[in-house]
């Protein structure tokens, strides 16, 4: 279906007027049209310059990667480097962006993991996380867009403790991942200044932001109200898997739970049936995957069973190995000395070492035979 030529020309009007330094794909833009022709009557029926609104909104709720051809680039991290000062201005310069993810930089990422995760759950259970946020915002009869006092107002509220949910993001600093649509690397900004739209509670991921004069400094973007003004708009895709992505970085970025202060890696078990021979090792239990506060105690007592199992056991060999050479504690002829030192052969009890191999299970060696230990004098 051939678009009709003024309609084209009023949407490209719009477009250049709103972003002038946007490309726009004219496939896209064809199809974009077609769409909107196609869908309310309103607009089906309406202006070309209606027209041109509805395709616009359009494009604020398409990602730019498929608007933008693949060899466009504004914002790619190689021209930050090599702008002078900042990106866009005020004037026909300003460039179009989109939103590809965010998080506060002013809270500690454990508490933003939290909210986020309630928030995840919140959801599943099919409510509304943002439903305690309504009550932060001033009355919409006041003003369409928050004034930079009304926003730090409503949010030093929440802050104080006057509004608190654990579905609601506190609000300080934001950094934001920005993409101008092109096959380039995303780059990063950061708040020099609170940006009053933008939040981690409502904004959409893929909303849209025009640059106009954003300062750069060693690689990152800084956003003040006067250098940047928020589009609106969103990807559903994206704002879908948003808060899961947000998860995975606060979790990375926090490493690993930490465990408790004397707690073992990897918990030991000790076998309740020690086999214990002349130079072997008896076979350990397999050790459990998991591991409870309670185990501490049971592992102990457990420990200590086996030792007194292996005393047992060695002299129960003993026992047995005196019982096959009767004649081996008897005085000979080689006189009196000889005799005592048999005797002392005969009481001696075996020398029993639990060790521990080198993945952490007990084991056990008794030898029979006389052990010296030397020790240097300390100096």
């Amino acid at each position: 279906m051939a678009v009709n030529p003024n309609a084209l020309a009023a949407v490209k009007r719009l477009l250049s007027a709103r972003y002038p330094t946007l490309e726009v794909d004219p496939q896209w833009l064809d199809r974009c049209i077609a769409d909107v022709r196609q869908g309310a009557a309103a607009v089906r029926n309406g202006s070309n310059d209606q027209l041109a609104r509805s395709v616009r909104q359009q494009l604020l709720e398409t990602d730019l990667a498929q608007v933008v051809p693949p060899s466009y680039s504004r914002i790619a991290p190689e021209k930050l480097r090599a702008a002078n000062g900042k990106v866009g201005d005020s004037g026909r310069g300003a460039v179009l962006v989109q939103i590809e993810s965010m998080i506060d930089i002013g809270c500690s990422a454990a508490s933003q993991l939290e909210i986020a995760e309630a928030r995840v759950e919140a959801r599943r259970s099919n409510k509304d996380p943002n439903e305690a946020y309504t009550g932060l915002k001033p009355a919409a009869s006041a003003s369409l867009s928050w004034s930079g006092a009304d926003a730090m107002a409503a949010f030093d509220a929440q802050e104080e403790g006057k509004s608190q949910s654990n579905t609601i993001y506190p609000r300080r600093m934001l950094k934001l991942e920005l993409s101008d649509g092109g096959s380039s690397a995303n780059v990063w900004a950061i708040e020099l200044e609170r940006i009053g739209g933008l939040d981690m509670n409502t904004t959409k991921m893929g909303s849209k932001l025009l640059l106009k004069g954003a300062l750069v400094k060693n690689g990152y973007l800084l956003l003040t109200p006067a250098t940047v003004s928020v589009e609106g708009g969103g990807v559903s895709a994206k704002q879908a898997v948003a808060e899961e992505k947000l998860i995975a970085t606060l979790r990375a970025q926090l490493g690993p739970p930490r465990r408790k202060r004397g707690m073992p890696s990897r918990p030991q078990a000790v076998s309740n049936q020690a086999h214990v021979g002349n130079g072997s090792n008896h076979a350990p239990m397999a050790a459990p995957d998991r591991f409870s506060p309670d185990e501490d105690e049971s592992m102990l007592l457990a420990a200590l069973e086996a030792e007194a199992e292996i005393d047992e056991a060695a002299a129960v060999q003993v026992a047995e190995r005196d019982a096959r050479v009767p004649h081996e504690t008897k005085l000979d002829s080689g006189g009196p000395a000889n005799g005592h030192a048999q005797a002392g052969r005969r009481h001696q009890a075996p020398i029993v070492m639990v060790d521990s191999d080198e993945d952490g299970e007990l084991a056990s060696t008794v030898w029979h035979e006389t052990i010296l230990i030397e020790s240097s004098p300390e100096p």
